[in-house]
């Protein structure tokens, strides 16, 4: 009789081909995923018969949406209150009076959700306001 234990094989999970495939997935998710920017978001602009003085390239830029959505520096508002408005803004501008302010509204946007921009912007003490517009050549 043989007493002697058998040696057993330890069993053991490769993971590498998991690791691999899970690689691969998010690399894919990462490419396909799309980014909104502020060429996507497919503003109609206000028409204007003059065209702009001099474009703005830095302040705290502001867009509004056909629904009435607020996108600070690209930034989606989620919660579009004055107050929540006033501590982004703030925040933003750093307590500084004097940065300006370009509102790019949608044609389409209520009348409303400009106002209470500007109602909060006026409470900051930020007048360095431009309401961006696209200019129409007469022909």
């Amino acid at each position: 009789m043989n007493m002697r234990p058998k040696h057993r094989q330890d069993l053991a999970i490769n993971l590498m081909p998991l690791i691999d495939v899970v690689f691969l997935l998010l690399i894919f998710f990462i490419l396909t995923t799309t980014f909104v920017t502020r060429g996507e978001l497919g503003l109609s602009l206000p028409e204007a018969g003059q065209p702009p003085a001099q474009p703005l390239t830095q302040g705290i830029d502001i867009i509004i949406d056909a629904e009435g959505t607020y996108y600070f520096n690209s930034r989606e508002l989620v919660n579009p209150t004055s107050a929540s408005m006033g501590s982004t803004l703030q925040e933003l501008s750093h307590g500084d009076s004097e940065t300006p302010l370009i509102i790019r509204a949608d044609l389409g946007t209520d009348y409303q959700a400009l106002v209470n921009v500007l109602d909060v912007a006026a409470d900051l003490n930020l007048t360095h306001i431009v309401l961006q517009t696209e200019f129409k050549a007469d022909h």
